[in-house]
């Protein structure tokens, strides 16, 4: 939570990220416009977003009792308030659409999650070793 607090503050601004990301891609793809640039950056930063909270989401499973409902809540409830923080830094927009994002990945996270935790039980119960 501690990340995703810091990326919300100023460093973690497009302009901010651009000063690596867009290098980075101009080395990657010499020849990109600079259109197809801000398109990928865009891309990128959305994907964390989604990323941030699946990682959030898994390090809550275990404390949530392995329970979908506490987790998606919890991830939620930080999405929002995260991008409520982001309204007040002025280089920053809060954003429903990014609250959205986050709340996949946490739902992906869980998801995953659970159909590990399901199949373990299953063999568990019927005595078949993980690898098989």
């Amino acid at each position: 939570m501690l990340w995703i607090f810091s990326a919300s503050t100023e460093a973690g601004s497009f302009e901010q990220t651009s000063r690596f990301i867009g290098p980075l891609l101009k080395w990657l793809f010499p020849a990109i416009d600079p259109e197809m640039l801000n398109a990928i950056h865009f891309g990128i930063r959305k994907t964390g977003h989604f990323v941030q909270y699946a990682i959030l989401a898994a390090l809550l499973w275990p404390a949530c009792a392995r329970r979908w409902v506490p987790v998606v809540a919890i991830s939620v409830a930080y999405a929002a308030l995260d991008e409520l923080h982001q309204s007040f830094v002025p280089s920053r927009q809060g954003s429903v659409a990014d609250v959205l994002i986050d709340a996949s990945g946490a739902v992906a996270a869980v998801l995953v999650l659970g159909w590990i935790s399901r199949r373990k039980t299953r063999r568990a119960l019927h005595g078949t070793p993980m690898g098989v």
